[in-house]
């Protein structure tokens, strides 16, 4: 090997770590960083949010869930565009936060329910307690944690600072207790413990959730490539199949420009994922409003059943 291809080749894996590294805006995770100086030991740690389509499949399987340790509260689905903009009709659950005056902080997710009477509603399942504590706030979070949600519907009066809310958990508590809606304002939603005991327990690389899914449907969302990372980015533009050979007859200025071509196509796209941000076919639009239809027809003729009179006009 040359001189001038030694040079050439590691300037290109140069620019494909330094592109590669500004290409990946979003992980596939998102981390919600503790306070060190906090009394709550599980505020001080770190919090890990899997936002790829499959963890959506379904909630974390955790000791608090197998052993029933949770309370479960029905709550509005979000009355906004972004939230409807993140529904999809295999998607199971959402993020949430709650957070009581003590600094304590409750896993929680928000499993999609369809309409009871006439609101999409949800199941907020909080976990660590088996009584609501008084104290209790809960929000939505949209699923990169750029925006939050009460949970009768709209948007928090206060906007999200996407920044501060990863970085401080003082913050969080502060924005949640000011900004979310009451846990014991919320209605309880019985037997949710007996029905997990029968749902679908799937191992995704981002740990193991439960869910109301088969196994084949689980397996669809977990072929949606997201494109959150520079990998993925690669792999969803078809630009990950580049190969470099460094022998005298290589044209090196092609390889460096094709390297850097593909690179900025990977680095330019939007992601694949769940998210509001995410390109979504009209062909998708489609079939979520036709689903959402479907279940508030099947409500209509729920309602429909129980009003016709009985026999004899009773």
């Amino acid at each position: 090997m040359t001189a001038l291809q030694t040079y050439v080749r590691r300037l290109l894996v140069a620019m494909f770590l330094l592109l590669g590294g500004c290409a990946t805006v979003e992980s596939n995770t998102v981390t919600l960083k503790g306070d060190k100086g906090n009394a709550t030991e599980r505020v001080r740690r770190d919090m890990t949010i899997a936002i790829d389509p499959v963890a959506f499949a379904g909630i974390p399987y955790t000791d608090d869930i197998r052993n029933g340790n949770f309370v479960a509260l029905l709550a509005t689905f979000p009355r906004s565009d972004v939230a409807y903009s993140e529904y999809h009709y295999f998607r199971v659950s959402y993020p949430c936060y709650a957070v009581d005056a003590s600094g304590k902080v409750y896993p929680a997710h928000a499993v999609f329910s369809g309409y009871v009477g006439a609101r999409l509603s949800a199941t907020v399942i909080v976990e660590g307690t088996r009584t609501v504590p008084e104290d209790l706030h809960i929000i939505w979070l949209s699923t990169r944690v750029r925006k939050a949600f009460t949970l009768d519907g709209p948007e928090t009066t206060e906007p999200l600072d996407e920044k501060v809310f990863r970085e401080s958990a003082s913050y969080r508590q502060s924005f949640t207790m000011n900004n979310g809606s009451s846990a014991r304002s919320l209605s309880p939603v019985k037997s949710v413990d007996k029905a997990i005991r029968n749902w679908t327990v799937f191992e995704t690389k981002s740990g193991t959730i439960v869910s109301p899914l088969s196994i084949e449907q689980i397996r669809f969302l977990a072929r949606i490539n997201p494109m959150y990372s520079f990998k993925e980015k690669l792999i969803g533009t078809g630009k990950g199949g580049i190969q470099i050979s460094f022998n005298p007859t290589n044209d090196l200025i092609m390889n460096a420009t094709q390297l850097a071509f593909n690179i900025g196509v990977a680095a330019g796209s939007k992601p694949m994922g769940l998210d509001y941000e995410s390109n979504v076919s009209r062909l998708e639009l489609g079939r979520n409003t036709l689903v959402l239809e479907g279940l508030m027809r099947q409500q209509q003729l729920k309602f429909e059943f129980f009003k016709q009179p009985t026999k004899g006009g009773q």
